[in-house]
């Protein structure tokens, strides 16, 4: 998560002599670029969770330091990446199972997420090969593609990673033909 910060900061005692500016935000404490009357910062905080948080601003002067704390509530997101976007099988004798194809998969979110996963026949100009023919291993469970979506239980934390590992075992009696397929 990123957070964008500007604060129009004005010099109530007549003096103008507005000095520093501080944010402090989930244990840190940061120095605010001064720019005229504003305070600027941004925040890249990749582990931040969803919840209530408290905001802090400091304004310095000659005389005095002012603080607001402002609570905040960072919004649950549930984001994921892939690395990614094609799985090649390699050639394969119908019959036999594929050598492994894998995708890394990345929570960009602010939540624990798990992932729904699905797909369609593989077609080619000759024949199919019907999606309940691939494989998917995840967190030591294996799991048979379909065309209704199935619930792979992840649980994956913010920013961390894992590897979904693919496989196919085509019908015995396919031709051999090039394979194309969606998996959502």
């Amino acid at each position: 998560i990123t957070l964008n910060i500007t604060i129009n900061a004005s010099d109530l005692n007549g003096i103008q002599d507005l000095s520093a500016g501080f944010l402090v935000f989930n244990n840190l404490t940061i120095s605010l670029t001064k720019s005229s009357s504003l305070y600027n910062t941004s925040l890249y905080l990749p582990n931040l969770q969803a919840g209530f948080y408290n905001l802090t601003i400091i304004i310095s002067d000659s005389s005095s330091n002012t603080s607001l704390t402002i609570p905040i509530e960072i919004l649950q997101l549930l984001t994921i990446s892939i690395n990614q976007t094609t799985l090649d099988f390699g050639d394969i004798i119908p019959g036999n199972k594929s050598k492994p194809s894998s995708i890394e998969i990345t929570n960009t979110g602010t939540a624990n997420t798990d992932i729904e996963i699905s797909g369609s026949d593989l077609i080619s100009s000759k024949s199919s090969i019907p999606v309940n023919s691939i494989s998917l291993s995840a967190k030591n469970q294996q799991y048979i593609l379909s065309q209704n979506p199935l619930q792979i239980p992840l649980n994956l934390a913010p920013s961390l990673k894992d590897n979904l590992i693919f496989t196919i075992t085509p019908p015995i009696g396919n031709p051999a033909s090039s394979y194309m397929g969606i998996i959502t």
